[in-house]
């Protein structure tokens, strides 16, 4: 016997999809990919468009969550008082590295990868609030050379704020940044199978769509905070309406279907983590693509 039609769950998205099933154990049906005599859809069409669908849903609320973040943090040093927004990135970022080697590999492998990435997503509105809140508690307030507004002094509040903002925030972004690389090599991997395509040719496909998305989103949102700053909003208000957005991209993104690398490696502990990371050091390109890290943010 079998049964036709789209499957209930990504998570039922297997290697055999391009070919005919066959009944394997008494009162088990497994699906067949044959086209049926109406001529719909195989089921290996069905799976394939839904893993596509998911992945633009994934890629959009990724996206449009983390411009949210990334404009209040390059704005930080002129939004708030220098030094404020120079700690505050410089604890955002250290925080990033700790939690990516000690804390968002448990969270990705006990939640999963779409948990992990609701997580750091959640955290990150909560990064966007806090700079809200920040920006709005100004001690002082004067005007630069141009005629602009800036702030001359910080208050407790606003160092606070930002303190715990920025410590969120990396927390946010180590477990985020993870998750979604478990998402995306899943999806690669069992979209390679269903599509019965070479996996390394369908992640750099995938690969290149999500920079697009990701890129694009990136410029709108600091070209977004401008506009409005010129057109006389205010920054606290801007970021108070990018928190908005963060938590918006990250209740949609709870429609996103999880789904589940059919070839799981092994958890590698802490020491095997550190010393695959020095292992990569006599590769030059690495060092080379550390000047964008270090640029970030100026």
């Amino acid at each position: 016997q079998v049964r036709k039609g789209p499957v209930d769950s990504l998570h039922s998205l297997g290697p055999n999809s391009a070919t005919a099933m066959a009944q394997t154990e008494p009162g088990v049906q497994l699906l067949n990919t044959d086209l049926g005599e109406d001529g719909a859809p195989t089921n290996a069409e069905v799976r394939s468009k839904q893993l596509r669908s998911n992945f633009w849903l994934m890629a959009f609320t990724f996206s449009i969550n983390h411009a949210t973040v990334t404009t209040p943090f390059v704005f930080a040093s002129s939004v708030l008082l220098e030094e404020v927004g120079f700690v505050g990135n410089a604890i955002l970022n250290f925080g990033t590295m700790l939690t990516s080697l000690f804390i968002a590999p448990y969270v990705c492998t006990s939640l999963g990868s779409k948990g992990g990435m609701l997580v750091g997503m959640s955290l990150y509105a909560v990064y966007v609030a806090c700079s809200a809140v920040a920006a709005s508690n100004c001690g002082e307030t004067g005007l630069d050379k141009n005629g602009h507004s800036i702030c001359k002094e910080s208050s407790t509040v606003q160092w606070g704020t930002f303190v715990v903002g920025s410590i969120v925030g990396g927390l946010g972004a180590g477990i985020l940044w993870l998750s979604e690389g478990a998402f995306f090599a899943a999806t690669s991997e069992v979209l390679a199978e269903v599509e019965n395509k070479p996996a390394p040719a369908l992640t750099a496909e995938l690969a290149g769509r999500f920079a697009i998305v990701y890129l694009v989103f990136e410029v709108l949102a600091k070209l977004g905070a401008t506009g409005l700053s010129k057109a006389g909003m205010s920054f606290p208000a801007i970021f108070f309406v990018y928190a908005g957005l963060a938590v918006a991209a990250a209740v949609v993104f709870c429609f996103a279907k999880p789904v589940v690398s059919t070839k799981p490696g092994p958890t590698p502990s802490l020491c095997g983590k550190v010393t695959a990371a020095v292992s990569l050091w006599p590769d030059v390109k690495i060092w080379l693509l550390s000047f964008t890290n270090l640029t970030f943010g100026f």
